[in-house]
């Protein structure tokens, strides 16, 4: 699991205790996203701003499209988990955009597939 990197995190890794699950077994598999610690924050400064909106404007209205930066970036925060469910939809059928998401989501899918994650 990735989280950002603000106060929600502990919360996250609290109820995964919760459910049953030790330090030992999150040791490596919990993982903190880095500065900028939102992934919205790291998505825009990897450049996918135009994705992003093209993905909010589908969850939420075509403005989307053409409001101001500071604007679109409340907007998608606001309605993060559509527009990355949208975003994670995209990224499973199109293998070069997978590839430029931020690097901590490479990274596990990659150790994932070779069985060493965590």
């Amino acid at each position: 699991m990735i989280v950002d990197g603000d106060g929600e995190s502990e919360k996250f890794k609290k109820q995964l205790v919760k459910r049953g699950f030790v330090d030992d077994e999150l040791l490596g598999r919990f993982r903190t996203h880095a500065p900028p610690n939102g992934l919205e924050d790291q998505l825009l400064a990897d450049g996918h701003e135009g994705l992003l909106r093209t993905l909010l404007a589908s969850v939420t209205s075509e403005s989307a499209l053409t409001c101001p930066q500071p604007e679109f970036t409340r907007r998608l925060k606001n309605q993060k988990i559509p527009c990355i469910s949208q975003l994670a939809l995209t990224v499973e059928t199109n293998p070069v955009l997978a590839a430029r998401m931020p690097s901590e989501f490479v990274q596990a899918v990659s150790d994932l597939k070779a069985g060493t994650y965590g």
